[in-house]
This record gives structure tokens, C-alpha cells and sequence, in this order.
């Protein structure tokens, strides 16, 4: 399911990556699952695919959702600089 208000925001492609990670993440064998490091790899590709159809001209109104993905690759990457979060 998809927000109906990023209709025609995202790319068809890209979005489907992140549900095929996302997917993954939820196998029921843990050995299974993605690494955090092919979950960031695997979005950080996804943001490729964004910013392709973003300058293709299809649609509009799209760099909102692209600057919160940017934000989030920047959350992620001062996460991985050594520091580690505990629950």
C-alpha cells in the first residue's frame, strides 16, 4: 500500500525496491534478512533511481520526497560513523 498522496511522486522503480527490502527484512529466517549495511546500500540505490525520475521530467512536486530521503541517508550516515545506539 501507497500513500495516495505521493501518487505519481515516486518512481515506479523505486519504490518497488524499497519494498523488496523492506520485504526481506520481515523474512521469518533470520539469516535471511538483509545486513544494515545491504538495507543502506539497497535504499541509497533506490535515492539513485528518485533522483533519475525526478530529473526525467515525468511528474512534479517530487523533491519533497526526495529531500526526506536525503535527510534520512544523512540521519543514517552519522549513525554508522562509529556510534552505536542502544535500545
Amino acid at each position: 500500500m501507497v500513500d495516495s498522496s505521493i501518487k505519481g511522486m515516486v518512481s515506479p522503480k523505486c519504490l518497488r525496491r524499497f519494498a523488496q527490502v523492506a520485504y526481506r527484512c520481515f523474512h521469518p529466517v533470520q539469516k535471511e534478512r538483509p545486513t544494515m549495511t545491504e538495507i543502506v546500500a539497497s535504499l541509497h540505490a533506490s535515492l539513485g533511481l528518485q533522483e533519475k525520475f525526478n530529473h526525467s521530467g515525468v511528474s512534479l512536486g517530487i523533491l519533497g520526497f526526495n529531500w526526506k530521503v536525503h535527510k534520512y541517508f544523512v540521519s543514517v550516515n552519522k549513525l554508522n560513523s562509529g556510534k552505536y545506539i542502544s535500545d
